[in-house]
């Protein structure tokens, strides 16, 4: 079985809808973020996953000015010693576009929490939460604010925003060699199934 929490229903351009869902095992570790797209009459049509680490979990939603959205949560890596948080940008048909991960080390000092995101008149993205800068202590209200986000290009491996022979390496590194790490396991999932593992680097 498994949990899943809802966290906001958006119109898309073609009379749909997409769901954006929590989704976590319940006898097990773990989780992912569920983009469920509908069409008019509220059936489902697809689902994509976004899943940049191990655990993954969205927090807050919000429409932006283009008629899309953009949401923001955060993500666990812990047999990497890692975690963060994320922006992701959906179109006006509910597909991933443009993502952004910000990462530091577990149980680190002073670690970023987003609470909620909303897009200024600007279009600059404005992400609330606090700080978390020991196991009793919350600083609540903080603000941060980033511009263009880069655009989400499944395949990309190491982040560099193209698609080359540089991105199977990569991720041949980091399975095996331990030398390289992948900053939007997403996007390292260049085949779309799941996971991050051998087939990728012969897909890409």
């Amino acid at each position: 079985g498994k949990m899943e929490q809802s966290r906001g229903a958006y119109p898309t351009a073609d009379g749909g809808n997409v769901v954006v869902i929590n989704s976590q095992p319940t006898n097990a570790l773990g989780g992912k973020m569920v983009l469920l797209k509908t069409d008019a009459f509220g059936e489902p049509t697809d689902a994509v996953d976004f899943q940049p680490e191990f655990w993954t979990s969205v927090r807050n939603t919000a429409p932006t000015i283009d008629g899309g959205v953009v949401a923001t949560g955060g993500f666990t890596s812990a047999d990497r010693g890692r975690s963060g948080y994320f922006l992701l940008k959906l179109d006006r048909n509910g597909s991933p576009m443009a993502q952004r991960q910000f990462e530091h080390q577990i149980h680190q000092d002073n670690t970023f929490n987003p609470v909620a995101v909303v897009q200024d008149r600007q279009s600059s993205y404005v992400v609330l939460g606090y700080l978390h800068p020991d196991s009793v202590q919350y600083n609540v209200g903080l603000a941060k604010t980033y511009g263009e986000l880069p655009t989400f290009l499944r395949g990309d491996a190491n982040g560099d925003g193209e698609r080359d022979i540089s991105d199977p390496i990569n991720t041949l590194n980091f399975l095996f060699l331990g030398t390289a790490r992948v900053p939007c396991r997403d996007a390292a999932d260049s085949n779309d199934d799941g996971d991050v593992d051998l087939s990728d680097a012969i897909f890409t």
